[in-house]
C-alpha cells in the first residue's frame, strides 16, 4: 500500500510539472536603458548600409567584431575621401576619386564605374539593394543597382560636402545654403524648406519613429529639431559650438552630443529628451574653434554611451560616469563603434599611421596595437564591423580587412 501511495504521488507530481512547463512564462525583464534595434524599413538589412551604421548614428553593429587584429586583406587602390558601406550580399562599396568600386570581401572588383570626379559622401544601401551615391563634376545624386546601372539621377548646380540622410520611406535629404531638399524614391524633388538656420554643411539623424529630423547646422546652433510631419522647426539648442558629426539618438528618442552651450548652459556633453529638455550634462572643454574635438560617440545595447579624446569615457543611460580610461593617441575625428558583444573599438594614430584598441563594456582592454601598427592616415569616416571582421578606411590608398 505504501508503494502504491508513493507511485500515485510521483505520478501527480510529474503531471503537475508538465503542466507548469507548458504555461506561458513572463517575458525576460530587460534593464533600464536597454536598446532595442531600430528597424529602418528603407535601408538594406546588411552589416553596414550607411555611414556609422544607421540613421540614429549609434555605430552599433548586430555582429561580433574581430577577436584579434590580423590583416586579412590590404586593398591598395585610389585615394579614399569618403566612407564605406556594405550590402546584404557582403558587397563593399568604396567611393574613390573618379570611381565607385564594388568589391567582395576577397578584394575582387565586381564593378568600377565613374559617376564624377570627387565625393566626400558615403554610399547608402537601400532595402532593395540599390545604392545612392553623390559625386561632383558633374554634381549629381544618383541611385544605381548592384550592377552599377543608373536607376535615376538628380543633377545639382552646387557641390555637396556632407552626408545624405534617408528616412523610413527611402526619401533622400540634403541641404545647401539654408534650404533642405528631399528627393523621393524616383529621384524627383518631393519638397524643400527654406530656413537660414539650416546652413549648408549639415548632418542628419532621425528619431526612432522617423518623425523628427535632427540637423547639426554650421550657423552657430548645435542642434536643430525639425518636425517632418508639420515641416517646421520645433526647437533648437546651443547658441555657439558646432558638432562635426550627427547627433546620436537612442531607442527612446533621446539625443546625445557635445555643445559649447549658450547663456544658460555650460560647455560639455549633453543628453536631451525628444522635447529638447536636458536629461543630463557632463561638463568638459573639449572644443577647438567652436567644434567638439572628441570622437563621435557610440552606444552599446545597455544604453551606455562612449566618447574619447585621449581618455575614453563611459556613461550610463542616466549620465552617471561608469569609468574612464586613458588610451592616448586617439584619432578624435574617427567615430567609435560597438559590436554585438558590447565591445568598443577606438582608432588610434600618429602621423601617417594608425592602430586600434578593443575594450569591453567595463573598460577592460581585450586587444590593442601600437598607434603606428598600420600605414595610412586615420579617417573621419567610420570603421565598418562585419561578422568577426572589421573594415578600416584610411585617408590614403589603403583599406584594411582585419579579423
Amino acid at each position: 500500500m505504501r508503494k502504491l501511495t508513493l507511485f500515485i504521488f510521483v505520478f501527480f507530481l510529474f503531471l503537475y510539472g508538465c503542466k507548469q512547463s507548458t504555461e506561458p512564462q513572463p517575458p525576460e525583464q530587460k534593464p533600464a536603458g536597454y536598446q532595442e534595434d531600430i528597424t529602418w524599413t528603407s535601408l538594406s538589412d546588411s552589416p553596414w548600409p550607411m555611414e556609422h551604421h544607421d540613421p540614429q548614428y549609434t555605430g552599433r553593429s548586430t555582429f561580433n567584431g574581430p577577436t584579434s587584429f590580423s590583416v586579412v586583406k590590404l586593398i591598395d587602390t585610389l585615394k579614399l575621401d569618403a566612407g564605406i558601406s556594405v550590402g546584404k550580399d557582403s558587397s563593399v562599396y568604396m567611393p574613390f576619386n573618379f570611381f565607385l568600386f564594388s568589391l567582395n570581401l576577397a578584394g575582387q572588383i565586381k564593378f568600377s564605374k565613374s559617376f564624377g570626379i570627387y565625393t566626400l559622401t558615403t554610399p547608402i544601401v537601400k532595402k532593395n539593394g540599390d545604392i545612392v551615391i553623390y559625386y561632383e563634376s558633374p554634381s549629381a545624386i544618383t541611385e544605381i543597382n548592384k550592377a552599377g546601372e543608373i536607376i535615376w539621377q538628380y543633377n545639382l548646380d552646387f557641390n555637396l560636402s556632407t552626408q545624405l540622410g534617408i528616412d523610413r520611406e527611402g526619401n533622400i535629404y540634403f541641404t545647401h545654403e539654408g534650404t533642405l531638399y528631399v528627393l523621393d524614391n524616383s529621384g524627383h524633388l518631393s519638397w524643400s524648406l527654406e530656413d537660414n538656420r539650416f546652413g549648408t554643411v549639415s548632418s542628419f539623424s532621425f528619431s526612432p519613429d522617423g518623425k523628427m529630423l535632427y540637423l547639426a547646422p554650421n550657423k552657430g546652433l548645435t542642434i536643430l529639431a525639425l518636425d517632418l510631419t508639420q515641416k517646421e522647426v520645433k526647437w533648437t539648442f546651443g547658441e555657439s559650438g558646432n558638432i562635426a558629426y550627427p547627433a546620436l539618438i537612442d531607442a527612446d528618442g533621446n539625443i546625445y552630443f557635445s555643445s559649447e552651450g549658450d547663456e544658460n548652459n555650460s560647455p560639455g556633453f549633453y543628453s536631451l529628451n525628444p522635447e529638447g529638455k536636458i536629461n543630463w550634462h557632463f561638463a568638459h572643454n573639449m572644443f577647438y574653434r567652436h567644434y567638439a574635438i572628441h570622437s563621435p560617440p557610440t552606444m552599446d545595447k545597455y544604453g551606455n554611451i562612449y566618447f574619447a579624446k585621449d581618455t575614453l569615457y563611459s556613461f550610463d543611460i542616466n549620465g552617471k560616469l561608469r569609468w574612464k580610461k586613458y588610451i592616448g593617441n586617439v584619432s578624435t575625428p574617427t567615430p567609435l563603434v560597438c559590436d554585438a558583444g558590447n565591445n568598443i573599438y577606438v582608432t588610434i594614430g600618429v602621423i601617417g599611421n594608425w592602430g586600434i584598441v578593443k575594450l569591453d563594456k567595463d573598460g577592460n582592454i581585450l586587444f590593442s596595437t601600437p598607434a603606428n601598427a598600420f600605414k595610412g592616415e586615420t579617417s573621419v569616416y567610420s570603421p565598418v564591423i562585419l561578422d568577426k571582421m572589421i573594415l578600416m578606411p584610411t585617408q590614403d590608398k589603403y583599406v584594411y580587412l582585419i579579423k
